[in-house]
């Protein structure tokens, strides 16, 4: 990448300060070619609502970045985008989600673009690990044979013409499984570039868990240490088979890898932005959901918000039985012995900084969205919770008030909508592992799904 003569370092969701002339200008070229969908690394592998990476707000007069991380550049110019809450906090929600230890401590990732690297590196792995569930990426190439035994079916007609000749053996084919050596080329030329950027943590056994190592070491059994991969191979389509389809995620994470341009966005027909995003959306609903489903374990924590069906409609033809306007709540909590509905969460990574379109800090939006879930997820006779789950911290004064004062009754119903926040600056850890403020949020919400009546006499004010 060449040197940038813009250089602008922001955090997620805040307003980005001292931005000059050409500063402005190159981001209102940034922000017109831009996608964020072609930019973004999923960790589900579905897509959410698109959000402007980098966006100008007239009213305050002043530039403010989307909720995600991560670096862009686009012709001289470079913008990147660190976590709010401190890249440590971010390596602590992904080591949750994963189960294991993202981001090392050494560096200053502040100013470098080592924890990229960590984070592209883990993400590579996790496709690595799915595409593999059923082995390498392995098809079926038919070998013939020729002797005086047979392997797998014989071939009569070359057979015939073989002993025409004279001589005595016997034609047979079979189908045998060989690791596709494309596949394998590209994921083995990844590995070495991720390697080599990672150099500074020592051995790869340091960020490759043993399952990814056992991997690698059968893909190199196979080709060899170290397999070349031209600008020619890396242009030409690989093909995939039924069999080796799941390893299309994987190849192309390595293939924007070894290019070290991760993802190119291709507005306006030209692939001229390039970069790697994460979005911070995403990280959060998965973290929320790991904390719950480890932590609440004498309940079923269910994470529907990513799965393909949905739970449930808003609306239902009373003539057809055809259904519209699909909720997909992030998460459920059921009952493990009634299956029962107990709380219905959603995860916001939003500020609740209070403007003049939100002056309690939430957006409306959020509110019709959990009101419509309630209302359509909820049990007759039967109350049912739900609640909207923010970062919280020091700057976050408006979630802590909105949490102070839960639950808060919907009218008409025996629904308790609740504001949760999880505290985000705490940085002590216990003995269960869980920081001050998760701890916080845990037993809340555990208090919160143990008696439908306790919720009734609060919200009646028994």
């Amino acid at each position: 990448m060449t040197e940038s003569t813009v250089t602008i370092e922001a955090t997620d969701l805040s307003p980005s300060t001292r931005v000059g002339e050409a500063e402005d200008a190159w981001l209102r070229q940034l922000a017109r070619r831009a996608e964020a969908d072609t930019l973004a690394l999923r960790l589900s592998g579905r897509n959410a609502e698109q959000e402007p990476i980098v966006y100008f707000d007239a009213c305050r007069g002043s530039w403010w970045t989307g909720r995600y991380i991560g670096e862009v550049a686009y012709q001289d110019g470079t913008l990147r985008i660190l976590p709010r809450f401190g890249i440590p906090q971010l390596g602590r929600w992904l080591g949750l989600i994963w189960g294991v230890r993202i981001l090392s401590s050494r560096g200053k990732y502040e100013t470098s673009r080592l924890w990229l690297w960590e984070l592209l590196a883990k993400l590579w792995e996790a496709r690595l690990l799915a595409a593999a569930k059923h082995g390498l990426p392995a098809r079926r190439v038919e070998e013939t044979y020729r002797g005086a035994t047979v392997r797998g079916r014989l071939d009569i007609r070359s057979t015939a013409r073989e002993l025409g000749t004279g001589r005595r053996n016997l034609v047979s084919r079979s189908r045998n499984r060989s690791v596709d050596r494309e596949i394998a080329s590209v994921l083995l030329c990844a590995f070495e570039n991720l390697r080599g950027q990672l150099r500074h943590l020592g051995d790869h056994r340091t960020w490759l868990t043993p399952r990814a190592q056992s991997i690698i070491g059968g893909l190199q059994g196979q080709y060899g240490h170290r397999v070349p991969v031209s600008s020619v191979e890396i242009k030409r389509p690989i093909r995939y088979t039924p069999i080796t389809e799941s390893y299309r995620p994987a190849v192309d994470l390595s293939l924007a890898i070894i290019r070290q341009r991760p993802m190119s966005s291709a507005a306006a027909g030209q692939q001229d932005v390039f970069g790697a995003l994460i979005d911070m959306a995403e990280v959060w609903e998965m973290y929320i959901y790991q904390l719950l489903n480890t932590s609440l374990i004498e309940l079923d924590v269910c994470h529907t918000g990513r799965a393909d069906e949905n739970e449930e409609h808003l609306l239902r033809s009373t003539s057809t039985g055809e259904r519209l306007g699909g909720l997909k709540p992030d998460i459920l909590i059921r009952s493990l012995g009634s299956r029962g509905i107990l709380a219905v969460l959603d995860a916001k990574y939003k500020n609740t900084t209070r403007q003049s379109d939100r002056p309690f800090g939430v957006h409306r939006e959020d509110l019709y969205q959990m009101i419509a879930y309630l209302s359509s997820l909820g049990q007759k006779n039967a109350s049912i919770n739900g609640g909207l789950v923010y970062p919280a911290g020091a700057g976050e004064p408006a979630i802590n008030e909105l949490q102070d004062s839960s639950p808060w009754s919907i009218r008409r119903t025996e629904s308790a909508f609740w504001f949760l926040g999880v505290d985000c600056s705490s940085g002590s850890i216990g003995a269960d592992g869980l920081t001050t403020g998760e701890v916080k949020f845990v037993e809340r919400m555990r208090s919160l799904t143990e008696s439908d009546e306790t919720i009734r006499r609060v919200l009646v004010g028994v």
